[in-house]
Protein backbone atom coordinates (compact mmCIF):
# COMPACT_ATOMS: atom_id res chain seq x y z
CA UNK A 1 0.00 0.00 0.00
CA UNK A 2 1.37 3.18 -0.88
CA UNK A 3 2.82 5.93 1.74
CA UNK A 4 1.26 9.71 1.56
CA UNK A 5 3.23 12.39 3.51
CA UNK A 6 0.71 14.83 2.82
CA UNK A 7 -3.22 14.73 1.04
CA UNK A 8 -3.25 14.02 -2.43
CA UNK A 9 -3.94 12.00 -5.30
CA UNK A 10 -2.45 8.57 -5.85
CA UNK A 11 -2.57 7.30 -9.17
CA UNK A 12 -2.34 3.51 -9.92
CA UNK A 13 -2.29 1.51 -13.16
CA UNK A 14 -4.01 -1.87 -13.29
CA UNK A 15 -3.54 -4.06 -16.73
CA UNK A 16 -7.21 -5.39 -16.62
CA UNK A 17 -6.91 -6.84 -20.14
CA UNK A 18 -7.23 -10.41 -20.19
CA UNK A 19 -7.37 -11.40 -24.01
CA UNK A 20 -4.31 -12.94 -25.74
CA UNK A 21 -4.63 -12.54 -29.50
CA UNK A 22 -5.05 -15.81 -31.54
CA UNK A 23 -1.51 -16.06 -33.54
CA UNK A 24 -3.18 -18.76 -36.04
CA UNK A 25 -4.98 -16.07 -37.48
CA UNK A 26 -2.88 -13.57 -38.12
CA UNK A 27 -1.60 -13.34 -41.71
CA UNK A 28 2.22 -13.25 -43.16
CA UNK A 29 3.89 -13.13 -46.43
CA UNK A 30 7.53 -13.69 -47.18
CA UNK A 31 9.34 -13.76 -50.68
CA UNK A 32 11.75 -17.21 -50.97
CA UNK A 33 14.13 -17.21 -53.56
CA UNK A 34 13.35 -21.46 -54.09
CA UNK A 35 14.04 -24.25 -56.16
CA UNK A 36 11.23 -25.41 -57.16
CA UNK A 37 7.28 -23.80 -56.87
CA UNK A 38 5.05 -21.46 -58.86
CA UNK A 39 7.16 -18.59 -59.75
CA UNK A 40 5.57 -14.55 -59.33
CA UNK A 41 2.18 -16.26 -57.90
CA UNK A 42 1.31 -16.14 -54.42
CA UNK A 43 0.83 -19.16 -52.84
CA UNK A 44 -1.25 -19.76 -49.72
CA UNK A 45 1.09 -22.59 -46.92
CA UNK A 46 -0.04 -23.61 -43.63
CA UNK A 47 2.69 -26.12 -42.25
CA UNK A 48 6.14 -26.69 -42.83
CA UNK A 49 5.62 -29.60 -44.53
CA UNK A 50 3.80 -27.79 -47.01
CA UNK A 51 6.20 -25.37 -47.19
CA UNK A 52 8.97 -27.94 -48.14
CA UNK A 53 6.42 -30.03 -50.47
CA UNK A 54 5.91 -26.61 -52.47
CA UNK A 55 9.07 -24.72 -52.58
CA UNK A 56 11.68 -27.34 -51.92
CA UNK A 57 13.69 -27.69 -48.81
CA UNK A 58 16.35 -24.88 -47.84
CA UNK A 59 19.60 -24.76 -49.71
CA UNK A 60 22.83 -22.90 -48.99
CA UNK A 61 20.90 -20.00 -51.33
CA UNK A 62 17.42 -19.89 -49.39
CA UNK A 63 18.04 -21.06 -45.91
CA UNK A 64 17.52 -17.79 -44.21
CA UNK A 65 14.32 -17.09 -45.81
CA UNK A 66 13.19 -20.46 -45.85
CA UNK A 67 13.63 -20.87 -41.96
CA UNK A 68 12.15 -17.33 -41.16
CA UNK A 69 8.75 -19.01 -42.76
CA UNK A 70 9.26 -22.20 -40.87
CA UNK A 71 9.76 -19.92 -37.95
CA UNK A 72 6.26 -18.12 -38.51
CA UNK A 73 4.25 -21.62 -39.41
CA UNK A 74 5.54 -22.91 -36.35
CA UNK A 75 3.12 -20.33 -34.19
CA UNK A 76 0.53 -19.77 -37.58
CA UNK A 77 -0.72 -21.56 -40.30
CA UNK A 78 -1.70 -18.43 -42.55
CA UNK A 79 1.51 -17.40 -44.80
CA UNK A 80 1.47 -16.08 -48.12
CA UNK A 81 4.67 -16.69 -50.22
CA UNK A 82 5.99 -16.11 -53.37
CA UNK A 83 8.87 -17.19 -55.89
CA UNK A 84 10.39 -14.26 -57.50
CA UNK A 85 11.55 -14.48 -60.98
CA UNK A 86 15.52 -15.10 -60.62
CA UNK A 87 16.53 -15.82 -64.65
CA UNK A 88 15.70 -19.11 -64.98
CA UNK A 89 14.68 -21.08 -67.93
CA UNK A 90 12.87 -24.26 -68.60
CA UNK A 91 15.41 -27.13 -70.29
CA UNK A 92 14.73 -27.40 -73.98
CA UNK A 93 16.91 -29.80 -76.38
CA UNK A 94 16.87 -27.21 -79.12
CA UNK A 95 16.09 -23.30 -79.39
CA UNK A 96 15.61 -20.77 -77.20
CA UNK A 97 14.53 -21.48 -73.74
CA UNK A 98 11.06 -20.34 -72.11
CA UNK A 99 10.12 -19.41 -68.99
CA UNK A 100 7.15 -20.78 -67.64
CA UNK A 101 6.69 -18.79 -64.47
CA UNK A 102 3.18 -21.41 -63.24
CA UNK A 103 0.18 -23.09 -64.03
CA UNK A 104 -1.33 -19.98 -64.92
CA UNK A 105 1.16 -18.44 -66.99
CA UNK A 106 1.25 -21.94 -68.96
CA UNK A 107 -2.65 -22.37 -69.85
CA UNK A 108 -2.64 -18.78 -70.46
CA UNK A 109 0.22 -18.28 -73.20
CA UNK A 110 1.43 -21.76 -73.77
CA UNK A 111 -0.93 -24.54 -73.63
CA UNK A 112 -3.21 -25.33 -77.11
CA UNK A 113 -6.50 -28.10 -77.20
CA UNK A 114 -5.89 -27.72 -80.71
CA UNK A 115 -2.90 -30.41 -82.47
Amino acid sequence: MAFQVSPGVLVTEKDLTNIVPNVATSGGGIVITAEKGPIDEITLISSEKELADNFGKPNNNNFEEWFCAANFLGYGNNLKVVRPITGLVNAVSTGTAVLIKNTTDYLDNYYSDSP
